[in-house]
């Protein structure tokens, strides 16, 4: 009768797929917290689209910046 499987060898795949879906949602929410965040500044400030913009910029360099911080961890 073979082995059963390993109980560490089992839970790091699961760590593994939570870990790389995390990485799947990480640039996209980052963009839309960003686009959020820069849309409700120009309705309060009245400044046209001047926020929106720049929140939507800041959100994705900050997603690329820990989806490259993450990647290189392993």
């Amino acid at each position: 009768m073979p082995d059963p499987p390993d109980q560490k060898t089992s839970r790091s795949g699961w760590v593994t797929l939570g870990r790389l879906s995390g990485l799947a949602l990480l640039l996209p929410c980052a963009v839309v917290v960003g686009y959020a965040a820069g849309w409700w500044l120009d309705h309060h400030f009245r400044t046209g689209h001047v926020f929106t913009i720049a929140g939507t910029l800041t959100g994705a360099v900050a997603g690329l910046y820990e989806l490259l911080r993450e990647a290189l961890k392993s």
